[in-house]
């Protein structure tokens, strides 16, 4: 019975010693208070001068008044998924849904989504 106690105890010091939680997806779903397509511009000044060794792609939906925005990370093509997606849609006509997701990797992270968001919010880039 000792045997496996000091087994439990040594995995969990093991366990517990520096090893770093894997990052992962993160998401921000917040309301702005602003259209959808100012909303939509604040997103796309933000990647252009925050993000602008990755590609960028998405548009403007204005039939339903929504638009999406992705990045990408050109040196992970194998994945075929944005590392960054952002989708905006129109509420009412001075507030919009905004939804922001990263995948964790890199420069993707809970800074990148935090800093993306004061950017939406003050209308000014504010990079990580």
């Amino acid at each position: 019975m000792r045997v496996f106690a000091s087994v439990g105890i040594l995995v969990f010091i093991v366990g517990c010693s520096g090893v770093e939680a894997k990052k992962g997806p993160s998401v921000d779903n917040f309301i702005a208070p602003m259209t959808f397509d100012e909303a939509y511009r604040r997103l796309q000044a933000y990647s252009r001068q925050c993000l602008s060794e990755f590609e960028t792609s998405g548009g403007l939906l204005m039939h339903s008044y929504s638009g999406v925005l992705q990045v990408s990370d050109p040196t992970r093509r194998d994945t075929g998924e944005a590392s960054l997606k952002a989708y905006v849609s129109g509420r009412y006509e001075k507030t919009s849904d905004v939804v922001i997701s990263v995948d964790g990797v890199g420069v993707f992270d809970q800074k990148q989504l935090q800093a993306l968001r004061r950017s939406v919010e003050s209308g000014t880039p504010s990079c990580r």
